[in-house]
């Protein structure tokens, strides 16, 4: 009986090497959005590697086994790859979509391709199956298991509420000043200099003295880290809520309302960027996010 290689076409050698390019494509993903300090904008939001990886897994299939083969071993690997994001990896929907998605489209575009492509007698070798198993075996565990990350990486972090009656009931408070840390905006309103502590809150300085500016007080306002100003009016943002401060008197301000739910809600806003919450994820219904729990 002929070895099983010598069927393989060349048509199923050069989709080999596609696949394998992509498999490369993801560690390269990998390389610049996770392991090195890069200002590049991600447009992907993190789906490109689920994608590209299921895609080029299911291209691997048909390339390795034929078009009879292919379709039965690349759904056990989708079974696989989203059994692995379930109970390895960071558990996100979206991810699994892009799972789905390239499972999809790779068996669309391998059935194209090799229906279309005159097949050639080729023997593919131990070197493409080889370096196949080696590409995808790199990818899921720099995907799941999260090598690089070294020991400041915190998988599966439970996250802390403050619950949204906790939050507008406590409302805006005064208090003496504090030192001045963690400035992200700094805002001049006449006289006055309000400097945001980001998630925090606002320093208020007296600069009547541009030279010798006094640090007079504290606006304490959870979540907060944008301000605008206008006619004595303080606009800030509190979590998810848009806090209006009276600050007609800089020695004397007070809340003066809040419009709840007006900005998007985001879970991370005040975690570190090493930290990531768990399967489970985050229940918005409970309140807002303002810490979290080691549970690794």
């Amino acid at each position: 009986m002929p070895d099983w290689r010598s069927r393989i076409s060349h048509r199923g050698f050069r989709l080999g090497l596609a696949a394998i390019a992509l498999l490369l494509s993801g560690l390269t993903y990998y390389l610049f959005w996770r392991i090195l300090p890069t200002s590049l904008a991600d447009y992907s939001a993190g789906a490109y590697p689920s994608l590209v990886h299921m895609l080029s897994l299911t291209w691997l299939a048909f390339a390795l086994t034929g078009i009879k083969r292919g379709l039965p071993i690349a759904t056990v690997l989708l079974i696989a790859s989203l059994i692995a994001e379930r109970f390895i990896g960071y558990f996100y929907a979206h991810d699994a979509l892009m799972l789905i998605g390239g499972y999809a489209i790779g068996i669309v575009t391998a059935y194209a391709y090799l229906r279309l492509v005159p097949a050639e007698n080729f023997k593919i070798g131990t070197v493409l199956a080889a370096a196949s198993l080696t590409g995808i075996s790199t990818v899921f565990i720099l995907g799941s298991g999260c090598i690089y990350c070294g020991d400041t990486e915190v998988r599966n972090a439970k996250p802390v509420y403050l619950s949204y009656q906790e939050l507008r009931s406590n409302g805006v408070t005064v208090s003496p000043p504090r030192p001045l840390s963690d400035i992200s905006r700094v805002y001049i309103y006449q006289s006055t200099l309000f400097l945001n502590s980001k998630n925090n809150g606002i320093h208020v300085l007296d600069n009547s003295d541009p030279a010798n500016p006094q640090n007079i007080g504290f606006i304490a306002i959870p979540g907060n880290t944008e301000l605008s100003i206008r006619s004595n009016y303080l606009y800030a943002d509190s979590y998810v809520d848009l806090v209006t401060i009276n600050i007609s008197d800089p020695q004397n301000v007070f809340e003066q309302d809040r419009e709840i739910d007006i900005f998007p809600y985001d879970a991370y806003q005040n975690i570190p960027d090493n930290v990531y919450f768990g399967y489970d994820g985050v229940d918005e219904l409970r309140g807002v996010v303002v810490s979290y729990e080691r549970t690794n």
